[in-house]
């Protein structure tokens, strides 16, 4: 097998993120509004992660404009533009894409080469000094909400109470909603409108989302109704009532809608609009409502099949393409959906996570959060399944099972199998006897070979405001344990907060390094060592221990047999993803660590941090005994498993452990997996 290919042992490695692929491969996060170009191209507005990306008609997901998770408000080529929020987005016939950049308050455009400028709107100018009409930068948003553009090429932007028109140079000019709505504030903030139909000079409105006909209307949402604004500035309501909320089907005034976000119009006039509650609505041009697909209730709801046994999570966007199918921007679900014109609804780009607690072989399995891993002689992986409470076990052939626990269930308790109970599982190690040892909530519990739990050392009550102590068994207290690893006498290492510790076979606790209460970074003897957050351990044959100084330390820490700690790699408070030699190189967060049998230290580096601020380093990266640091998989700035030959890519790697030689074992997303190393 060709080294560096990622490989599903068990689970499945589906999810949100931020990946670019194929329409199955590719992940995303916080889509909000897409439309179609005349060739068949997809253009999507991803508000979460500030970007713009593209799904060609062959079904090829790349990166239009920004880069993930950094916002701001720079124009140029492709990654170069920042976007801040980008809600809506239209393409006009020449090809050319428009983008309502709510966070800058501004309209920006791609060229067909990717250059993106700012048509109209000035970021930097304060929202208060805004509305006012003008030519580029002189005129001024209070919101860009939504964009559209009609035949001709004449752009209208939602802007909450106002609808703003604007040509192909620039000129900003006011189509409708001079006059602010009348408004009654409510307790806990809310507030009810008096929104008018009319011309121009006396029409009101709230508007989320718009889209012109041919003929030069324009068809806007919000609050709770579906309005028409002419050519010349007059408002009326097509369908439903804005002062009053419902799920109706009908027509006209009859109609009820709640939260209406986006709307489109399809090539034989009819209207479709996405409902908050999770439905899409069609309303047809004499204002008949039909519901299409969707099905209440919707919370946190993901089906596709046929209309309205379809479920959606938050849809917002929502266009057509050339051919009568719907697709939706299915928000919460971080996938764009298909509505078939015979209303079946399929996932078209992204997937949703399948976690679970099921054991099965390979693919059948599901996992929820595991975390901790460690892999025996027999090439046997136990897994600490962090939200489920219990520690599964894989064999080589992929088959997962249930070693202690049970799924879901929360509690304190030592016995046999599904007679024990756990709390918050995470490090996990195994001997070369096949014990199993675990941490979990304050204690270090063993697990033999034939399923019985006992706890070897800990308090289960530790966090009772009592001190973090030594001593034998149950005088112990731990906090969270975050790492563990056992040497060849059966010792077992303990990580946690600032420092680590000492178990022996038969319970007793010792400090190594480090000190119990007081955090910070120190080189020296034993005590006299600090840490700051330790994460994953290992130790090489000679007896040495090295550790992930993680949080505000950022580096590698080598402790000698004799206690003596010195920094191995990387440099103090210098967080990133540089390799290099032993100081030049630097770590993120360090999540695992395991060890192969030449002392070539391998880990996991995940940022926490969420991915709309640029969270997005999952790697994997290799520590010669030299101090030479190099990655071995994953890609900087991009995050969700991409499996086959290289680039490996992974979402949140929880830990990492050793199955052969040459043969990595990883949990990551819902999934255990195997990554081929070069011999």
């Amino acid at each position: 097998m060709v080294p560096g290919t990622l490989t599903l042992v068990a689970g499945n490695v589906d999810g949100h993120g931020y990946l670019d692929g194929t329409l199955a491969t590719a992940r995303f996060y916080g889509v909000y509004d897409l439309a179609f170009d005349n060739a068949g191209n997809a253009y999507i507005a991803e508000a979460d992660l500030h970007t713009i990306r593209k799904i060609s008609a062959s079904g090829i997901v790349t990166t239009l404009g920004g880069k993930a998770g950094h916002a701001g408000s720079a124009d140029g080529l492709r990654s170069a533009a920042r976007f801040h929020r980008p809600r809506g987005i239209a393409v006009d016939a020449a090809g050319n894409v428009f983008v309502a950049d709510s966070g800058n308050r501004a309209l920006r455009k791609i060229s067909p080469g990717g250059v993106v400028s700012t048509l109209a709107g000035n970021p930097l100018a304060r929202p208060e000094t805004g509305p006012a009409d003008g030519t580029g930068s002189a005129a001024l948003f209070g919101s860009v909400l939504d964009v559209t553009v009609d035949t001709n090429g004449v752009i209208y932007v939602a802007e909450d109470a106002t609808i703003r028109k604007i040509t192909q140079s620039g000129v900003v000019t006011t189509l409708t909603g001079i006059k602010r709505p009348e408004c009654i504030h409510l307790r806990q903030g809310a507030s009810q409108c008096n929104y008018v139909d009319g011309p121009a000079s006396v029409a009101t409105l709230h508007t989320e989302s718009l889209v012109a006909d041919a003929n030069g209307n324009v068809y806007f949402t919000g609050p709770n109704s579906v309005r028409k604004v002419t050519p010349d500035g007059v408002v009326s309501t097509l369908a439903g009532q804005s002062s009053t909320a419902g799920n109706v089907d009908g027509a006209g005034s009859a109609a009820r809608f709640s939260s209406l976000r986006a709307i489109t119009l399809d090539g034989n006039g009819d209207l479709f609009v996405t409902d908050q509650h999770a439905l899409v609505r069609k309303i047809s041009a004499a204002g008949l409502v039909t519901t299409v697909a969707g099905t209440l209730p919707a919370l946190s709801s993901y089906a596709d099949g046929p209309g309205k046994s379809a479920s959606f999570n938050r849809p917002e966007g929502i266009t057509a393409d050339g051919k009568g199918n719907l697709f939706v921007a299915d928000h919460d679900n971080h996938v764009i959906r298909k509505i078939a014109t015979d209303g079946v609804v399929t996932t078209y780009a992204g997937t949703v996570a399948k976690p679970g607690a099921l054991d099965a072989t390979g693919p059948n399995a599901r996992f929820a959060h595991p975390a901790g891993i460690a892999v025996d002689t027999a090439g046997v992986v136990y897994i600490a399944q962090y939200n489920h409470r219990t520690v599964r076990k894989v064999s080589p052939g992929g088959v997962v099972t249930t070693l202690a626990g049970v799924a879901g269930e929360i509690g304190y308790a030592d016995g046999n199998g599904s007679a024990a109970r756990f709390r918050w599982l995470g490090a996990i190690a195994v001997d070369k006897t096949g014990n199993v040892y675990v941490g979990d909530s304050g204690t270090l519990r063993k697990i033999s070979p034939s399923g019985m739990v006992s706890t070897l050392a800990g308090d289960p009550d530790w966090d009772n405001g009592r001190p973090l102590v030594d001593g034998a068994g149950s005088k112990a207290r731990f906090g969270p344990i975050s790492g563990l690893t056992v040497d060849n006498q059966g010792n077992i290492f303990v990580t946690g907060r600032s420092a680590i510790r000492k178990v022996t076979p038969d319970g007793v606790v010792t400090t190594v390094a480090g000190s119990l209460e007081e955090y910070g970074h120190a080189d020296g003897a034993g005590a006299a060592a600090r840490f700051y957050f330790i994460r994953g351990i290992v130790i090489d044959a000679a007896g040495n221990l090295f550790v992930g100084d993680t949080f505000m330390n950022s580096v590698i820490r080598k402790i000698t047999p004799a206690g003596l700690v010195t920094t191995f790699a990387g440099r103090l408070g210098e967080a990133g993803t540089t390799d290099g030699t032993a100081a030049a190189s630097r770590f993120t967060f360090v999540t695992g660590m395991t060890i192969d049998t030449t002392g070539k230290i391998y880990l996991s580096e995940s940022t926490y941090t969420p991915l709309s601020e640029g969270g997005s380093a999952n790697l994997i990266r290799s520590i010669t005994t030299a101090g030479v640091v190099t990655t071995v998989a994953g890609q900087v700035g991009f995050t969700g498993v991409l499996l086959g030959s290289p680039p490996a890519n992974f979402a949140i790697i929880e830990d990492l452990a050793f199955a052969a030689p040459g043969v990595l074992y990883v949990t990551s997303s819902n999934a255990l997996l195997k990554l081929t190393l070069a011999p």
